[in-house]
């Protein structure tokens, strides 16, 4: 290609339009983290699951350890192993049950090995199909070092007539060995303050 471009591609399930936005800046990794994976049963006799796609684009054979932490534990629950050919990819529609054969769960996935594209989205799994959100993999050059900040823009919770209302949701990962203490302050579109709290989160 020539020029100043960008591509994405949108994957939707067909029984529930819910899309899936996919870009074409992920950047592979020989050492990433997943939060937010699960297998847990939903309400109305749904259940969620984690899906996770490995891309390898190199050259040659990749190979990577993909372990299992549940939530707040820094040790491996479960460990597999994974090969993708040069170019290859593969698609665990249900990582938890696949990789580990774990019938419940809800933690992260630590991948360790050649670097590869990763990226999971958990979904709700119900007769109507399927209502999820892609996470992409982060690496340790997205970690918030010590005395940093991040910003998280567009978050709102309020009354909506047309969808019912919004919410935000926040997650704190901490794939080191030492407990991580985080404060996070809430701004209103004018810049007025509109909360603050400390949290800390433990190793794993």
């Amino acid at each position: 290609a020539s020029g100043t471009w960008f591509a994405y591609a949108s994957k939707l399930d067909n029984r529930t339009s819910d899309p899936v936005f996919l870009a074409d800046d992920l950047q592979p990794s020989g050492e990433q983290w997943l939060d937010g994976v699960a297998a847990t049963p939903g309400l109305q006799g749904s259940y969620f699951r984690s899906a996770l796609s490995l891309t390898n684009l190199g050259t040659a054979e990749a190979t990577l350890t993909v372990a299992y932490r549940p939530l707040g534990s820094a040790a491996p629950l479960a460990t597999a192993d994974v090969s993708l050919p040069a170019g290859g990819a593969r698609l665990f529609a249900d990582a938890l049950g696949e990789l580990y054969g774990l019938e419940e769960g809800n933690g992260w996935l630590a991948l360790a090995g050649s670097p590869v594209v990763a990226w999971a989205r958990t979904y709700n799994d119900s007769a109507a199909g399927t209502f999820g959100q892609l996470m992409p993999a982060f690496s340790s050059a997205e970690l918030v070092s010590t005395g940093s900040r991040a910003y998280l823009p567009g978050l709102a919770q309020r009354a909506d007539e047309s969808s019912g209302g919004f919410r935000a949701n926040a997650g704190l990962v901490n794939p080191g060995d030492g407990n991580a203490t985080v404060r996070l302050t809430a701004t209103g579109a004018t810049g007025e303050p509109l909360g603050s709290g400390s949290w800390t989160v433990p190793a794993g």
